[in-house]
């Protein structure tokens, strides 16, 4: 029974993180211009190469070593990595006042007011992840539950009201939502999981703690950087060929395929700690075992996604907004599949400490996405994003396949 509820908790906090940031992004699509949700998710990429960087130098080290080489100093540890979080936060800010300059510029107090919001409002994103990963390390995820839930409730509560209290729906607010939705959850479940943490002994130094997540961090950033290319550039490719009204139409079909995507990737990071406890046996067998089931899911995701493609549409942006859009999905539906073998096997790798031979197939992947998007945008448009994703899952999961079969030979 606790296996159990560990693993259902896990999923709902999977669903509670991903969902949240869906819902803005569904919110904002149906209530800005296309052009305006467009800046919106150029903007949102902020985010996603900081969550980048924090998980490859913070969260992923911190599951492997928070439950073994600093387990017996976990206090002094988790002080150190909130220091390092700090450091971030100073380093955005500085960004910040760069985007507050860059917003005076062009004399628009609503784009003032949201670009000197995301750097903050990244900080705090960023904090909720930390804190996921801290009470999975220490066994408890009803508390990594419990910070999704916060988030959740908090962020689209102030999303909501601050669009009621103004009367209209202006870009910097979901960036103050998020904000304080991530302060919120962060600060109040770690404050609990401290009061309930027994004393350790163990001392950690700040410089054991940094080359020992920079030792397994270092080539999962770079992998991670080339791979965020692989769909992260889209934006701007559609972006500078098409404008920003197809950029907001390709996020608002991907909001559709978010929720398999998204959700794939985390469930697959919440593998590692769990492969990395297996004997070689196990591991191969349960490798093979997991890509044929979550094979078999998202197949039935896909033509779910695709059949339901029009009425979603309708139902989740209204019966005015892009409708145009629905021959795409196709191509965003399919993404969580083509996945599949890059994620699994890098899962499976990173369990192993080889990060390097995931970062260098990840780069590989990056590469075919980078050269792929361009040639397709021009020749299909906004459907050429995602079949150029696509392709490069695909490249990346075959030649991840080669590393797997590598391994266990």
């Amino acid at each position: 029974m606790p296996r159990l509820w560990h693993g259902v908790a896990a999923v709902l906090d999977q669903a509670l993180a991903v969902g949240t940031h869906l819902v803005v992004h569904v919110l904002s699509a149906r209530w800005l211009s296309s052009a305006e949700y467009g800046e919106f998710a150029i903007a949102f990429m902020l985010y996603q190469i900081g969550y980048v960087v924090h998980n490859a130098l913070v969260g992923e080290p911190m599951l492997v070593l928070g439950a073994s080489m600093f387990e017996v100093s976990s206090q002094a540890y988790q002080r150190i990595l909130v220091r390092f979080h700090g450091v971030g936060l100073g380093l955005t800010m500085v960004m910040g006042v760069g985007a507050l300059a860059v917003g005076t510029s062009v004399a628009q107090a609503s784009r003032i007011l949201s670009l000197s919001a995301i750097p903050a409002a990244v900080v705090a994103m960023l904090a909720v992840p930390l804190v996921r990963r801290r009470a999975f390390v220490e066994g408890n995820p009803s508390a990594a539950a419990s910070v999704g839930s916060i988030y959740f409730v908090v962020t689209l509560t102030m999303l909501v009201g601050l669009r009621a209290l103004e009367g209209r729906y202006l870009a910097w607010m979901p960036w103050l939502a998020l904000t304080l939705g991530g302060l919120v959850a962060a600060t109040t479940v770690w404050t609990v999981l401290d009061r309930r943490q027994e004393r350790g002994e163990g001392r950690a130094r700040p410089q054991d703690v940094l080359a020992a997540h920079w030792d397994i961090g270092r080539w999962l950033v770079v992998a991670g950087l080339v791979g965020f290319l692989v769909s992260g550039l889209n934006p701007v490719v559609i972006g500078f060929l098409a404008g920003m009204e197809a950029v907001g139409e390709y996020r608002a079909i991907l909001n559709l395929a978010t929720p398999g995507l998204q959700g794939s990737g985390s469930l697959l990071l919440l593998l590692i700690p769990y492969l990395a406890r297996m004997d070689e046996a196990t591991l191969l067998r349960s490798y093979r075992q997991m890509l044929v089931g979550f094979a078999a899911v998202w197949l039935v995701y896909l033509v779910v996604v695709v059949g339901l493609a029009r009425p979603a549409v309708a139902i989740v942006y209204g019966a005015d907004h892009y409708q145009a859009a629905q021959g795409t999905i196709i191509g965003a539906a399919a993404l969580p599949l083509f996945y599949l073998p890059l994620g699994l096997g890098g899962a499976l790798l990173k369990s192993v400490g080889r990060a390097r031979e995931f970062s260098s197939v990840a780069v590989f992947a990056g590469l075919v996405g980078v050269f792929g998007s361009i040639p397709l945008v021009l020749v299909l448009g906004v459907p050429g994003a995602f079949y150029s994703t696509c392709l490069a899952y695909a490249a990346g999961g075959a030649w991840m396949s080669f590393r797997v079969r590598e391994y266990f030979n």
